[in-house]
């Protein structure tokens, strides 16, 4: 019926592989009692799980009434635990907030019955195993082997052709194994039983055969199966759990844990209007920070002029008294309206850059991301004429002065409205206007106004 071919099965823990099952080749019977016997760790738990399909072999082949396992997938195992294994568990395994006898309807769920029909699966199995009054009192007012009762007539209700059972008296004392030990023989004498032991007097008591482990090998079979028997197909029948029914436990769940719910769902909602706030915060802080950097560009604009000036401050009385004069000034000057002129020769130093075609194709390739806008401005020398006090008119040399354009929109306001304060006459109206600014402490450069022809009084 079931048969182990050369199971290998490993883990790896703390970077070093430990092997639990080193190949296993086993072959059990219809019906018999078979215990595995052998210390903690000789893979006794590992090779149960892979009969029941908790667990997957690293190497080797599971065959059942001679059907190979090694194609199966995550649904043919569902189906196979379900129609076809029952397990007993050492510590139960039973949902404490559900009744007796919902815990075993559950174990039966699967199989598309009619309500009626799962409860009557349910109430004869725990009428098998003695505990039929019990049936609508949870599991807390039961005794350990009460319990297991239970767990017997959950594996039992399936009617499976396989009993898993992993200590199942480990918890009890001997009168209560004893009582549990002959309960599973008569209940399961009709089935293939592998019952997991670390009593060897349960073994040789109950067991048809005794099988055991050391080091993930078998070291003895007292009854070994050595002929091939006539074995049916394994029917691998679909199972599901109707959706009204899995509503309602998790209803059922939620309802005997609303303590532990409420908090679940404020924490949760915490958490969720933490992470809002903060994705909130930082794209208001994008946001703004985008501003301050187009504003900031927008005043104060990276500028490479073919001449560019290098002005040195150098810690001299002189230079000390000139900086006094012009603090000095800008504060007067918010009253009287005054510009002064300065001379920026002084302390400066000239650098002529390059720039040439190579240059602007070079600054049209950049990456578009990196700027807002890039403009270009082609000076030439104007015929601009000037008239002095006396009624001279000349002609300007604008070789000497710095002649530049500035953007023709910016948004809602111009240019000049969004980045200059005006101190005299108007903003401009007519692209042939010319704009005279000074700087933050009202200063031009004494050169510039020489040149347009206005006095610099000292």
């Amino acid at each position: 019926m079931l048969q182990l071919k050369n199971i290998y099965k490993s883990y790896i823990t703390g970077g070093s592989r430990q092997i639990a099952l080193d190949g296993i080749n086993l072959k059990f019977r219809e019906s018999e009692f078979v215990t595995v016997l052998g210390p903690s760790g000789s893979g006794k738990t590992t090779f149960l799980n892979i009969i029941g399909g908790l667990e997957r072999c690293d190497k080797g082949d599971l065959i059942i009434n001679g059907k190979s396992t090694k194609e199966f997938t995550d649904s043919n195992w569902d189906f196979y635990r379900n129609n076809n294994i029952g397990f007993i568990f050492k510590n139960y395994n039973l949902i404490p907030h559900l009744s007796i006898l919902e815990n075993v309807t559950i174990a039966v769920s699967f199989n598309g019955l009619s309500k009626k029909e799962k409860q009557e699966k349910a109430i004869e199995a725990l009428n098998r195993v003695g505990i039929k009054d019990y049936m609508r009192k949870t599991s807390q007012y039961l005794t350990k082997d009460e319990m297991q009762r239970v767990a017997i007539a959950r594996a039992l209700v399936n009617n499976p052709k396989i009993i898993l059972a992993d200590e199942p008296t480990g918890n009890l004392d001997s009168k209560s194994t004893i009582e549990i030990m002959n309960l599973i023989k008569e209940i399961f004498k009709d089935k293939l039983v592998i019952l997991i032991t670390q009593n060897p007097g349960i073994a040789k008591r109950y067991a048809t055969r005794m099988i055991t482990f050391r080091d993930g090998e078998v070291i003895e079979d007292t009854n070994p199966l050595k002929e091939d028997l006539h074995q049916k197909e394994i029917s691998l029948k679909r199972t599901h759990m109707k959706i009204y029914m899995a509503i309602k436990l998790a209803i059922r769940d939620i309802s005997n844990k609303k303590l532990r719910m409420f908090f679940y769902v404020l924490i949760s909602s915490i958490g969720i209007m933490g992470i809002a706030l903060i994705v909130a915060l930082l794209q208001g802080f994008n946001k703004q920070i985008s501003g301050y950097e187009n504003d900031t560009l927008a005043n104060y604009p990276i500028v490479i002029n073919k001449v560019y000036t290098n002005y040195s401050i150098h810690n001299t009385s002189q230079n000390s008294k000139q900086n006094q004069n012009d603090l000095k000034n800008s504060k007067l000057n918010t009253k009287n309206d005054i510009i002064y002129s300065y001379n920026s020769s002084q302390n400066s130093t000239e650098h002529i850059n390059q720039v040439n075609k190579d240059y602007i194709d070079y600054i049209k390739q950049m990456d578009k991301d990196l700027v807002s806008e890039i403009s270009y401005e082609s000076q030439i020398n104007m015929n601009i004429l000037r008239e002095d006090e006396d009624g001279k008119v000349s002609i300007l040399d604008t070789s000497t002065i710095n002649l530049s354009s500035y953007p023709k929109d910016y948004g809602q306001e111009t240019y000049l409205e969004k980045n200059y304060e005006l101190l005299y006459g108007y903003y401009h109206t007519n692209k042939n206007e010319v704009v005279l600014y000074v700087d933050e402490k009202y200063r031009l450069d004494t050169n510039f106004l020489n040149e347009l022809g206005i006095d610099v009084k000292k």
